[in-house]
C-alpha cells in the first residue's frame, strides 16, 4: 500500500514539474530533462512558454530544468506523508486498568449536584416590627404554665436563618425542673414541646429504670445558621431556624451522667451466643411429652412473650435511652438517634419540622 502511494506521489510530482518552466541555465548542479527532440540552445519565447532556436528555426516544445536535490527532497517528503498518514489516523489504544486497580465511578446525577450558597449569605429582608411583636405575644401565651424557664433574645436574621422571637432556654419541665446546660437558643414552640416530653416521658422513664429523676440535660447544639450536615447541596437545617436541639447526656439525682454515645448500644456480652452450625446437621427426635409435665397453654386473652425468650434484657441505662427516644418520636417532627447515621451516634436530635406524612423517627 505504501509503495503504491509512493508511485502515485512521484507521478503527481512529475506532472506538476512539467508545468513549471525555469528561465536561464544554472551553472552547477543542473539537470536537463527533455521531452521529444529538444536542444540545449533553444531559447524561451516570451509568449505562450514556447521556444525558438537561435537560428530562427521551427518552434519546439518547452525545455525544463530542475535541481536534482529539489526533486529528490519533494519525492521523499511526499512518500513520508503517504506512509505516515495511515498511522497518524489511528487513535492510541485505551489504557486498561490492572487487576487490582479501582474502577472509577461516574458522578451521581451531576446535573442535580451543585453548590448552594450558605444560608447566611442569601439576602433576606429584616423582620418587621409587627412580625417581632406578634411572635413575642404568641410565645408568651404558648409558654404560660409549662414550667419553662427562659428569657427573650433579640430577633435573629442571618440571611435565611433566624427567628423573630428567639428565647434563651435554661430549664424545662413542670413537675421537676431540668436544667439545660448550656442554655439553648430556640423557639418558643420547641421549648414547650421539650417541656411536655420531660414531664410525659423523661422523668417517668428515669424513675422506672434509674430509681430517680433527671436534673440536667447536656446541650451540644441549638441555633446554628447552616444547611443540614453542613453540606452545600443539602436543604437548610432546622437548627438554622432555632427549631432544633441536640442533647448528648442526662444527669441523674445521684450525679451520674448517662451518655448517648456510651450507653445507647447493648454490650456484646448481653447478646445470646450464636448457635453451633454443627448442631443443625444432627436431628434428634423430640422426647415424649408426659401429661403431668406438659406445659399448660397461656390463659385466654394473654399472648406469650416470644420476644422476651430470645432477646436479652436491656441494661437499665440503655433501656432508659431507648424509651425516652421512642417517646420523643410521638411529639417531635424529627427524632434522630444513633440508629439514624454516623453523624448522630453521640446525641439525640429533636426538632419541629413540618412533615406531610407524620414524624420522622430513627
Amino acid at each position: 500500500m505504501a509503495l503504491l502511494l509512493l508511485i502515485g506521489s512521484l507521478f503527481a510530482l512529475r506532472v506538476a514539474l512539467r508545468a513549471m518552466p525555469v528561465s536561464g541555465f544554472l551553472e552547477s548542479g543542473g539537470l536537463d530533462l527533455y521531452i521529444g527532440n529538444r536542444k540545449p540552445q533553444d531559447a524561451v519565447s516570451p509568449r505562450f512558454g514556447t521556444r525558438r532556436n537561435r537560428q530562427g528555426g521551427a518552434q519546439v516544445k518547452s525545455r525544463h530544468r530542475y535541481k536534482p536535490a529539489a526533486v529528490f527532497g519533494c519525492a521523499v517528503m511526499l512518500s513520508g506523508i503517504a506512509v505516515s498518514a495511515p498511522h497518524a489516523q489511528k487513535p492510541p489504544p485505551p489504557v486498561q486498568p490492572g487487576p487490582g486497580a479501582p474502577i472509577p465511578l461516574p458522578e451521581r446525577n451531576p446535573a442535580r449536584i451543585f453548590a448552594q450558597p450558605h444560608p447566611g449569605e442569601i439576602a433576606t429582608p429584616e423582620w418587621s416590627a409587627q412580625e417581632v411583636q406578634d411572635a413575642t405575644d404568641r410565645c408568651a401565651m404558648l409558654l404560660a404554665g409549662t414550667g419553662v424557664k427562659y428569657r427573650f433574645l433579640n430577633p435573629i436574621r442571618e440571611g435565611r436563618c433566624g427567628t423573630p422571637a428567639p428565647i434563651e432556654l435554661s430549664a424545662i419541665g413542670k413537675t421537676r425542673a431540668v436544667a439545660i446546660e448550656p442554655a439553648a437558643r430556640v423557639t418558643c414552640g420547641l421549648a414547650a414541646t421539650l417541656s411536655s416530653w420531660a414531664d410525659g416521658f423523661l422523668q417517668p422513664t428515669a424513675r422506672k429504670h434509674l430509681d430517680g429523676e433527671i436534673t440536667n440535660i447536656r446541650n451540644i447544639a441549638s441555633y446554628v445558621c447552616r444547611n443540614r450536615y453542613n453540606a452545600n447541596d443539602k436543604p437548610i437545617s432546622e437548627h438554622a431556624r432555632a427549631n432544633a436541639l441536640d442533647m448528648a447526656a442526662f444527669k441523674t439525682q445521684s450525679g451520674d451522667w448517662i451518655n448517648v454515645l456510651d450507653n445507647w448500644a447493648l454490650p456484646p456480652e448481653s447478646f445470646p451466643a450464636a448457635p453451633d452450625a454443627s448442631q443443625d446437621k444432627t436431628v434428634t427426635p423430640p422426647p415424649e411429652a408426659k401429661p403431668d409435665t406438659a406445659t399448660a397453654p397461656a390463659p385466654a386473652g394473654q399472648i406469650p412473650n416470644r420476644r422476651a425468650e430470645t432477646e436479652p434484657a436491656f441494661e437499665p441505662r440503655s433501656a432508659f435511652l431507648y424509651e425516652i427516644h421512642e417517646g420523643a418520636c410521638t411529639l417531635f417532627g424529627t427524632a434522630l438517634g444513633p440508629l439514624a447515621n454516623e453523624a448522630h451516634k453521640n446525641h439525640f436530635h429533636y426538632d419541629l419540622a413540618k412533615r406531610k406524612h407524620g414524624a420522622y423517627c430513627e
